[in-house]
């Protein structure tokens, strides 16, 4: 089943010989990913026929109001208006997303950019009570790097987990919950934080070199582990239609 990759970066660095696409390929085991370009305005049209999406981070935020952006909210309304599509976003993703549908983005109320392992509190109560299988544990580790977050969810979204970095780190959206957000990159390898993100973040002056250097101690330690596998297993279950939601259950929120 092929999935829309929507593409929200057009930096080299990732998008470059499609390292982007491939990151995903492999994080999802998924080989047939569609990729439109959203900086170019590029997003599938009403007669595409995609059940399943991806919507990818980006070094743009969404005060920065470009043209493209608009395009794209217009498509994630799309989606959420339609109960067979399945959505992930992830970081600028997510913040795109709760935009397009009333939410509220701002910068990270503590003043930083955060990088980091960040550590999730899963709401198992909320979990169970909209999805038919309990995926999640109590508590998870992913890759977290943004400079926004959002503050305010979309009316009627549902709040899965929390983190000391986002007090919306992963919550469903769309009438139909039929899209996943999550601020963190469960995509990533600690590897790419440090030759992709950090030398970025110092020469731009929002994190400085030692702070860089204490964030890639941590996460290359050997006894600093993740929950990335955990979360790129359940992106690839929602996006091929193996988790479904318990309807009945939908009034939890």
């Amino acid at each position: 089943m092929p999935v829309a990759f929507i593409e929200t970066e057009d930096s080299m660095k990732w998008v470059g010989d499609g390292y982007s696409q491939k990151v995903w390929s492999q994080a999802l085991k998924i080989n047939d990913l569609v990729k439109f370009d959203a900086t170019r305005g590029e997003v599938p049209s009403e007669s595409d026929d995609f059940s399943a999406v991806v919507i990818t981070g980006s070094h743009y935020n969404i005060s920065d109001q470009l043209p493209w952006m608009e395009t794209l909210y217009e498509y994630i309304r799309l989606c959420a208006s339609r109960p067979k599509v399945r959505v992930v976003a992830v970081c600028f993703g997510c913040q795109a997303v709760a935009t397009a549908l009333g939410g509220r983005v701002t910068p990270n109320p503590y003043g930083r950019f955060r990088v980091t392992r960040e550590v999730l509190s899963i709401d198992n109560a909320a979990w169970s009570c909209i999805f038919d299988n309990d995926r999640l544990p109590s508590s998870a580790a992913l890759l977290a790097a943004h400079g926004y977050l959002v503050a305010q969810r979309p009316e009627d979204s549902v709040l899965l987990a929390t983190s000391g970095g986002s007090p919306n780190e992963l919550f469903l959206a769309g009438k139909y919950n039929n899209i996943i957000c999550c601020q963190a990159h469960p995509e990533f390898e600690p590897t790419m934080v440090v030759e992709k993100i950090l030398p970025s973040l110092v020469s731009s002056n929002l994190i400085s070199s030692d702070e860089a250097m204490a964030t890639e101690n941590l996460i290359l330690n050997s006894s600093c582990s993740f929950d990335s596998d955990t979360f790129r297993r359940l992106f690839h279950d929602w996006l091929q239609g193996k988790i479904h939601t318990n309807t009945t259950n939908s009034s939890y929120y």
